[in-house]
């Protein structure tokens, strides 16, 4: 049986936890924009995700 299901805001928000946990912070902004591609509406979660690793790669 083949189950097919598409990443939602969790989903991505998720990956971008992981990311910041790896010290990957630029596969954050990546991640965040395929999340907007893929027509997920960021929520404040991810917003944030997304602040924190821009903060640490601006320094």
């Amino acid at each position: 049986m083949r189950c097919d299901f598409s990443p939602d805001v969790v989903t991505y928000t998720t990956h971008m936890k992981a990311f910041i946990g790896e010290k990957k912070f630029d596969k954050v902004p990546e991640t965040y924009k395929e999340m907007e591609c893929a027509g997920c509406t960021p929520d404040r979660k991810a917003r944030l995700m997304l602040k924190v690793a821009l903060n640490v790669l601006e320094l």
